[in-house]
């Protein structure tokens, strides 16, 4: 299963994705010929730094802030 969340706060927009698999994401070194490996990339400069990952009964969830 898959779940996303999404939370319009008084600051910004928070997004939770939560699925059943334990391992927590990690940046990795991507290169020019490489289609992956780019997301948390993105992610962190979108968001600022303002994102992480936690256990879930059933998985993980990762979250991510946009500020206004």
């Amino acid at each position: 299963f898959l779940s996303v969340s999404v939370e319009v706060t008084g600051s910004g927009t928070r997004v939770e994705v939560r699925d059943p698999v334990r391992r927590h994401p990690r940046r990795r070194l991507a290169s020019a010929e490489r289609q992956r490996g780019r997301g948390l990339f993105i992610l962190d400069a979108l968001c600022s730094g303002r994102w992480g990952a936690y256990d879930t009964p059933f998985g993980k969830a990762v979250w991510a802030e946009v500020v206004r």
